[in-house]
C-alpha cells in the first residue's frame, strides 16, 4: 500500500496463497491513510479487502492485521478454494453428496456438492494423481498416479491406508469389484494389474497379485462383473480386443490368469468405452451382458460368457465417439439410464433398451474443449464433469422424464410404426427420394427371391427372406463384411428367441429400416478410408501397391474371397473376369476407386 506521495505504507507478505491476480475493497467507510506517515505515526487504516490468487483461492483480509503480530490473521481467511490446474479425474461418493477431484497439480480435493464446501485436501509431494475411484460402499478411495503407483486413501481424511507401485506407466483406469475384494488398474503401458484383499499370507490387507499385458493398444475400458467366486474382470483396448480375466483363479504364485479374448473390432471400428449392462438386460442363457461404444458411433452388446455380439445399434452422434459410459438409476424410478461423454465438449444421456432410436438420447456442450471425466451422483440426480485444461468442474441436473417412453412427450410417438423412429436418420426422411429407393429395392428383393422369370401369381407380403438382406444393404451403399452379416442374423435370431418364437426366415420392411440405420456406417467409405486400407496393406510412401499383392491379400487375408467371387466382382464392376485386363501392375487408392470401383468425385 502507498500513500499519496507513493511512499510505502503497508504490505501483506504472509498471504502465501499463490500469485495475487485480483483485489477488491470493502465499501464500508474507514479512516483515510495519513498523507505523511513520517510525521504522524497513527496506525495503518484502510478498507478490508479480498484477494484472488493464481491458485484459485479467494481470501478475506482485515486491513488492521498489518499492525498485529498474528501470522494467521495476516494470511487471511479462506473464502473459496477451487482447482488451479488441469482437472483429470473425479469420482462421486456412492452414499453421500461428496466427490473427489484431482489433476496435474498433485492435489486431491474432497467437496460436499450439496453445501458447496471444501471438506478436505491432500497435497502429494512429487506425485500427481490422474484417476480416482471410490469403493462401492465408499469405505476407500483409490488413486492411480502418473508414476504408476496405486494409493488407497481414507475417504474422509484422504490419508494413506496402503500404497503400491507395480508399474511405471501412468494409471488410466481403476475399477473395484462389487464385493470390494479386488481392484484392477490399467496403465499407459497397456498392462492390467490386479490387487486383492486378504489374498496373501496376511489376510487383513491388500496384496498385489500380478499384471497381464493383454493389449497391444491403449486400454479403453475396464469393468468387474459378478460377486465372490463368480467375479469376472473385463477390459477392452484400441487394439480391438475384448479380454476376460479369471479373478478367483489368479494368485500371487501364478499371477493374473486369462480366460478368453476376442477381436471385436469391426473393420476400422475399435472399442472406445466399456460398461456392464444393467440387470434388466440378459443374454439368451440369462447371463450378464457387456456394452461397448466404438469410434464408429455404435453401441454393441456382447454376451459376457461367449463374447458373441448380441446387438449393434446407433449411438449418439452429437460429438465425437463416446469414450466414457456409466449406467445409473435415478431416485424414485426403476428404470436404468446411461450417461456418456465424448473426448471433446459433449456429454449426454440415453435410456434402455438401446435400440438406436434418436428420440431416446440427448446431448449438450458441457465444456469448451476437453471432457476429462464424468461421474453420476449416488442418487442419480446430478452429473459432474471435469473439463481438463479449463480447470473447471461443472454440476448438471438430471431430468430423465424427457427420455421416459411413458411421459407425455413420447406417448403419441410410441403409437407410430417402429420404423418411424428411424426416418429422421434417412436422407430426406419418409418423404425423401432415398426412402422410396429403399422401398423399391425391398419389393424387388421379394420378387427376386421368388424368381424373376416366374409367371405364376406372386405373393408380395411385405416380408423379405433373410438371405436377401446382405444384397439389400449393398444396394443401398453399405458393404458389410461376412462377420457383420453374421452379427445381423444373430441379432434377429436372438430377438425371436427372447419372444419365444422360432428362428426367423423373413424380415419386415419396418425391421429392415431399423436394422439398416443401426448397422450402416455413420461415415461412409471415402477417400480417407481407402487410403487407410492401402496403407494397412503395405502401400509405399507414394501410396502405390503392386496388383499381385492386392489380389493376394483379397484371396488370403481377413475374410478371404474365393477366386470365383473375385472374378464375379470384376465382371460386375469392369465387364471382364481377367484381372490382368483391368488391374494395372501397380495402383494407388485413387486409381482403385475411380477405375475399378467406379467412384466419382474421389477428391
Amino acid at each position: 500500500f502507498y500513500d499519496g506521495k507513493l511512499r510505502l505504507c503497508a504490505w501483506f507478505d504472509e498471504i502465501d496463497a499463490g500469485e495475487v491476480t485480483s483485489i477488491s475493497f470493502s465499501t464500508q467507510k474507514t479512516m483515510p491513510l495519513k498523507e505523511n506517515m513520517d510525521e504522524n505515526q497513527d496506525r495503518f487504516t484502510a478498507p478490508d479487502f479480498i484477494v484472488g490468487t493464481r491458485r484459485s483461492r479467494i481470501l478475506a483480509i482485515r486491513a488492521d492485521s498489518f499492525d498485529k503480530y498474528d501470522k494467521a490473521a495476516k494470511q487471511g481467511e479462506l473464502v473459496i478454494e477451487g482447482t488451479y490446474d488441469s482437472v483429470q479425474s473425479l469420482s462421486t461418493h456412492p452414499m453421500r453428496p461428496e466427490f473427489c477431484v484431482t489433476g496435474s497439480a498433485g492435489v486431491i480435493w474432497l467437496w460436499n456438492y450439496s453445501t458447496k464446501q471444501l471438506v478436505a485436501t491432500r497435497q502429494f509431494e512429487k506425485l500427481k494423481g490422474c484417476v480416482l475411484s471410490y469403493a462401492p460402499d465408499g469405505s476407500r478411495l483409490a488413486v492411480g498416479c502418473t508414476n504408476g503407483s496405486l494409493r488407497l486413501l481414507n475417504p474422509n481424511s484422504l490419508e494413506d491406508i496402503q500404497a503400491f507401485r507395480f508399474t511405471t506407466g501412468a494409471a488410466v483406469a481403476i475399477a473395484f469389484s462389487a464385493d470390494m475384494h479386488s481392484i484392477a488398474m490399467a496403465d499407459s503401458h497397456n498392462f492390467i494389474s490386479l490387487v486383492t484383499y486378504g489374498h496373501g499370507k496376511s489376510g487383513d490387507k491388500w496384496e498385489f497379485v500380478g499384471k497381464y499385458g493383454s493389449h497391444t493398444g491403449p486400454v479403453s475400458g475396464l469393468a468387474f462383473e459378478g460377486l465372490g467366486p463368480a467375479t469376472r474382470l473385463f477390459s477392452t483396448g484400441e487394439d480391438g480386443l475384448l479380454v476376460e480375466y479369471d479373478v478367483p483363479g489368479s494368485s500371487i504364485a501364478e499371477g493374473v490368469r486369462l480366460v478368453q479374448h476376442t477381436n471385436i473390432s469391426k473393420g476400422q471400428a475399435v472399442p472406445t468405452a466399456l460398461t456392464i449392462a444393467p440387470p434388466t438386460m440378459k443374454s439368451q442363457t440369462g447371463g450378464p451382458l457387456l456394452i461397448t461404444a466404438d469410434n464408429a458411433f455404435k453401441f454393441r452388446t456382447y454376451d459376457a460368457a461367449t463374447q458373441g455380439c448380441k446387438s449393434t445399434v446407433l449411438g449418439p452422434t452429437y460429438g465425437g465417439p463416446l469414450n466414457q459410459l456409466q449406467v445409473f438409476q435415478t431416485a424414485g424410478k426403476d428404470e436404468y439410464y446411461l450417461a456418456y461423454a465424448t473426448p471433446e465438449k459433449v456429454i449426454g444421456l440415453t435410456t434402455f433398451p438401446l435400440d438406436g432410436d434418436p428420440s431416446k438420447a440427448m446431448g449438450l456442450i458441457a465444456h469448451p474443449s476437453e471432457v476429462a471425466a464424468i461421474a453420476v451422483t449416488y442418487d442419480g440426480r446430478r452429473i459432474l464433469t471435469a473439463g481438463g485444461e479449463d480447470s473447471i468442474v461443472n454440476m448438471w441436473g438430471v431430468d430423465v422424464t424427457v427420455l421416459d417412453p411413458k411421459s407425455p412427450v413420447h406417448l403419441g410417438k410410441r403409437e407410430a410404426k417402429r420404423s418411424n423412429a428411424y426416418m429422421s436418420l434417412l436422407e430426406g426422411g419418409q418423404d425423401g427420394e432415398f426412402y422410396n429407393e429403399i422401398k423399391d429395392y425391398f419389393y424387388f428383393s421379394q420378387i427376386h427371391s421368388q424368381g424373376e422369370d416366374v409367371t405364376a401369381d406372386r405373393k408380395i407380403e411385405g416380408k423379405c427372406v433373410l438371405s436377401e438382406v446382405p444384397n439389400l444393404m449393398r444396394a443401398l451403399g453399405y458393404y458389410p463384411s461376412e462377420s457383420e452379416v453374421m452379427d445381423m442374423m444373430a441379432e434377429l435370431q436372438g430377438e425371436a428367441a427372447e419372444q419365444g418364437q422360432p428362428s426367423p426366415t423373413h424380415i419386415t420392411f419396418d425391421r429392415f429400416i431399423a436394422l439398416y440405420t443401426n448397422h450402416r456406417p455413420v461415415i461412409g467409405v471415402g477417400k480417407e478410408q481407402l487410403k487407410a486400407a492401402f496403407e494397412a496393406l503395405g502401400a509405399s510412401e507414394g501410396g502405390f501397391i503392386e496388383s499381385e499383392d492386392l489380389v493376394q491379400a483379397l484371396l488370403t487375408e481377413g475374410e478371404p474371397m474365393e477366386r470365383s467371387e473375385l472374378e464375379e466382382c470384376l465382371v460386375s464392376l469392369c465387364g471382364t473376369s481377367k484381372v490382368e485386363d483391368v488391374v494395372p501392375p501397380e495402383m494407388t487408392a485413387r486409381v482403385f476407386a475411380e477405375e475399378i470401383l467406379g467412384f466419382e468425385n474421389y477428391e
